[in-house]
């Protein structure tokens, strides 16, 4: 199973949390934390820690992490978002998801 796009999701097109994500994406891969840290060059214990939330990836790590997932190139671009937004301010996250609804009465017809 694929995470569904959020339909009123305009500019990020899923509202779920980086972490989130990565669980589904490992799932998906049938990959451990463990298997997935030694594929990345990290240890178990990092790795749980973003799967918990308690902590991001580096930036620069997250193209590494896109392929060793296997993730499309869509799949790619919400993973970055989705690591970008979680790293906001909470209040700049309130923001862009009030404009993400905002954006979606525009287009509803």
């Amino acid at each position: 199973m694929t995470p569904k796009p959020n339909e009123t999701s305009s500019l990020l097109g899923y509202s779920l949390s980086f972490r989130t994500m990565l669980r589904h994406y490992l799932r998906r891969a049938h990959i451990t934390q463990s298997e997935f840290a030694r594929r990345v060059g990290l240890s178990q214990p990092s790795i749980n820690l973003v799967c918990t939330g308690r902590t991001l990836p580096e930036r620069r790590r997250l193209a590494l992490w896109a392929s060793v997932l296997g993730l499309s190139e869509e799949e790619r671009a919400y993973f970055h978002d989705a690591a970008i937004l979680d790293a906001a301010e909470p209040r700049a996250r309130a923001i862009v998801n009030e404009l993400e609804r905002r954006a979606a009465r525009w287009r509803s017809p």
